[in-house]
């Protein structure tokens, strides 16, 4: 790859760039790190939230005013999508950036693609929507708006260039992000964690909207299995978007199970877990690259997953076993994410180590297919080769 080494004239260029959810700002942070070694002095604007700011982004609009999933969701949420929506596009036309960088989020960033394409404005898409599962015919709009693209997952690349897409795969940015603290033992220790029972984990989300709905029955699922496996140890991994406050309310009826709950690393709290009870999404990925055993439910809006049903062509649901290209974790969705089901498929996997270490092997496979560390360095270099 050609590195970029024009900083003196890199660093008098003005960069806008969206991310719209959780996921995006921790990618759009290293990224921005990455820019910033090779373009100390560029000014970075844009749409993010606290791990963009830290890495140096100055934040028009938080991305937790937009983080949302699911299609009759986005209603509730369409006024601030407007506003950022329109924030976006006067920072664009009156601004004129040097290039207009986006991190997933194809509803909104769709749209400012094709504003910044009509104002000359060089799009740079990093981790690309996931139009290989559906609405197919956006991939004509990225073709025909986005100046490179640079994805994380390894049949992406291949699916955007039969489509006539620039794109390159830069491997996924979790490898670099997924990591223990050496003292990680100790610091769960120090939070009341028992490391010596089997640790199971909960990690129902970053929205307050899928929380709500998925936290409650994986809860729920724990006297079943405890009825089965007593020497267990409960723990919810808080999510930096979601106040504790709101979890204990949630499941306040729920609480003599003794769960607890844990604010740290939670790379620490995955990684000496015996399985964990996952939400759909990114987190599967960073439980797999620990090589965690998983469940994985998820919960929609009644509607939303019927038109889901409808739109969405793949064979599986979570991140994982789409990259295996073949189920090697359990997903229960909808009805069948009922704390009964949930609780036998822990109990099954608990109780047989063989299931246990297969899925194990299964899921270093998954993350060897996820490329090689450096993603957010090999994208910095993309994304700066447009405007040097």
């Amino acid at each position: 790859m050609t590195q970029v080494n024009n900083s003196k004239n890199l660093n008098k260029k003005k960069i806008f760039i969206v991310a719209g959810e959780a996921s995006g700002d921790l990618h759009g942070s290293q990224l921005i790190k990455e820019i910033k070694k090779r373009a100390p002095d560029v000014e970075i604007v844009g749409i993010g939230g606290d791990k963009m700011i830290e890495a140096g982004a100055n934040i028009l609009i938080h991305q937790s005013k937009i983080a949302v999933m699911g299609l009759i969701e986005i209603i509730a949420c369409i006024k601030h999508i407007r506003h950022a929506l329109n924030v976006s596009k006067n920072y664009l036309r009156y601004q004129k950036p040097d290039l207009l960088i986006l991190i997933d989020y194809p509803g909104l960033n769709l749209i400012l693609a094709k504003y910044a394409y009509k104002l000359g404005v060089p799009v740079f898409y990093y981790i690309c929507p996931q139009i290989w599962a559906w609405r197919k015919n956006r991939v004509k709009k990225i073709k025909r708006y986005v100046k490179k693209a640079a994805v994380i997952l390894p049949f992406e690349e291949e699916f955007l260039k039969e489509h006539g897409v620039d794109a390159q795969f830069v491997g996924h940015p979790l490898l670099d992000v997924v990591k223990m603290d050496s003292d990680a033992l100790k610091k769960l220790n120090d939070a009341n964690i028992s490391t010596q029972k089997k640790i199971i984990t909960l990690l129902p989300g970053s929205r307050y909207g899928e929380v709500k709905k998925i936290l409650p029955p994986l809860v729920r699922s724990i006297p079943i299995i405890k009825k089965e496996i007593p020497d267990i140890e409960v723990v919810v991994g808080l999510a930096p978007s979601i106040d504790k406050r709101f979890l204990i309310k949630l499941i306040k009826q729920d609480l003599d199970y003794n769960i607890k709950f844990y604010s740290g690393n939670i790379y620490n709290l995955i990684g000496h877990s015996s399985l964990v009870l996952a939400a759909s999404g990114t987190v599967t990925l960073e439980t797999a690259i620990l090589g965690t055993p998983m469940i994985v439910t998820y919960i929609l809006n009644q509607l939303s997953y019927i038109l889901a049903k409808i739109l969405v062509d793949v064979p599986h649901v979570s991140l994982v076993n789409l990259v295996a290209n073949k189920k090697i974790v359990p997903e229960l969705l909808q009805k069948e994410a009922n704390s009964s089901n949930i609780a036998k498929q822990a109990i099954i996997l608990l109780k047989d180590n063989n299931k246990i270490e297969a899925m194990r092997y299964e899921l270093k496979q998954v993350k060897r297919l996820l490329g090689s560390k450096g993603a957010a360095k090999r994208a910095a270099y993309l994304a700066l080769s447009l405007i040097s």
